[in-house]
């Protein structure tokens, strides 16, 4: 698997610790997700990925261009080609201009020509009560879907996906894994000097596609699992997207409001098994769905009930 190869040494060993994620939703999600799948077989399962504005730990952003300013010096001191865009620290100015051109949530809902974070979680924890109470919908009624994650990275960018980096962690996947991926991507000409500017642009660049993966510990124990797609809005998009976005004129200048969520497809080999919630009606659902996967020729699932057990 080639992809897997050319991981580094500290993300392999991350994944071969951890072969299988999981994602906590409803029943009536899941279902929805089935019938979309049907209806486009060949794009994979219709996740919602939502907005990195509207996830649960509001500091995100905010966190991850502390992070990058933390760790991109020592990176870059080792990087063979390095592009000195720690310069950009030296001068409070500088700095300012790199988080003003940084993803920041827009207070009137709208957001000029750039990139969006849209995101979709993952938990590294197997039929996880706190995880069942949080995301399992209804009063632990939900479902669990269990992905292989080996799967899950073959047909996908693997830029796009990473365990997320808890605020202090051990295991730095920041420097070892998302920067040598990222540093750099989009420079096409590393012999030509950066003027300063240059140096701003790359490096807010480099903020918007790492922080997504960067986390406050106080989410520490759901041990998240993200998949990552950066939306370019423009003004080319409304073409693409005219049911969804709305165009405002505000000083001269095209907005567009920001999307809650988008689909985006998950492979359907990567689908391992759907574990029903401790207080769901077991048996209805697994005969429901057990009808619902083999319509949709994904009779390989397993359909199995959570071993947590909870007095009503």
């Amino acid at each position: 698997m080639e992809q897997k190869e050319e991981m580094s040494d500290k993300f392999l060993k991350k994944l071969e610790d951890n072969p299988f994620v999981y994602h906590y939703t409803s029943v009536d999600t899941l279902f929805a997700i089935l019938e979309g799948y049907r209806q486009i077989k060949c794009l994979g399962l219709p996740f919602r990925a939502h907005c990195i504005y509207n996830v649960n730990d509001p500091r995100e952003m905010e966190l991850g261009f502390e992070t990058v300013k933390k760790f991109l010096p020592h990176f870059e001191a080792a990087h063979p080609q390095n592009l000195h865009l720690s310069e950009v620290y030296e001068n409070a100015c500088n700095e300012k201009k790199c988080i003003e051109k940084y993803n920041k949530k827009p207070l009137d809902g709208l957001i000029d020509m750039g990139r969006v974070p849209y995101t979709i979680s993952f938990s590294c924890k197997r039929d996880f009560l706190p995880m069942w109470s949080m995301y399992g919908n209804n009063n632990k009624k939900g479902v669990c879907l269990k992905f292989n994650l080996c799967n899950l990275i073959e047909h996908t960018s693997h830029s796009q996906l990473c365990f997320v980096y808890y605020d202090g962690d051990k295991d730095n996947l920041i420097e070892t894994y998302l920067f040598p991926l990222i540093y750099g991507f989009g420079v096409s000409d590393l012999n030509k000097p950066m003027s300063i500017d240059d140096k701003i642009e790359e490096l807010s660049s480099l903020c918007e596609w790492v922080s997504p993966f960067i986390k406050t510990r106080d989410w520490a124990y759901e041990q998240e699992f993200r998949f990552v797609y950066s939306k370019h809005y423009s003004p080319l998009s409304l073409d693409m997207d005219k049911d969804l976005l709305y165009e405002y004129v505000i000083h001269g200048y095209e907005k567009q409001r920001i999307i809650d969520y988008i689909p985006l497809p998950i492979p359907a080999n990567s689908l391992d098994e759907i574990i029903i919630g401790p207080l769901a009606d077991y048996k209805t659902i697994k005969h429901i769905l057990r009808n619902e996967l083999e319509e949709c020729l994904l009779n390989k699932v397993e359909i199995t009930p959570s071993s947590i057990q909870i007095r009503c």
